[in-house]
């Protein structure tokens, strides 16, 4: 169940905001790294618009240093 639940998020970002590449995940934690540039704002609002329906309980969108 917790997989699926996960398929499905990774499915929405990939419809919503592009190319991804899930780089770590431990049971229900799933970590996503986009592979183009988004602006953050999008994902927040992507994220907050489906929280509901997939379940999200908490999520952290964090900026990648150069």
């Amino acid at each position: 169940m917790l997989e699926e639940k996960g398929h499905r998020v990774e499915e929405l970002i990939r419809e919503e905001l592009g190319t991804t590449d899930v780089i770590e995940h431990f049971q229900a934690f799933f970590r996503f790294r986009l592979k183009e540039k988004v602006p953050i704002g999008k994902i927040f609002k992507v994220f907050q618009d489906n929280k509901e329906r997939l379940e999200i309980q908490q999520y952290s969108i964090k900026q990648a240093t150069v």
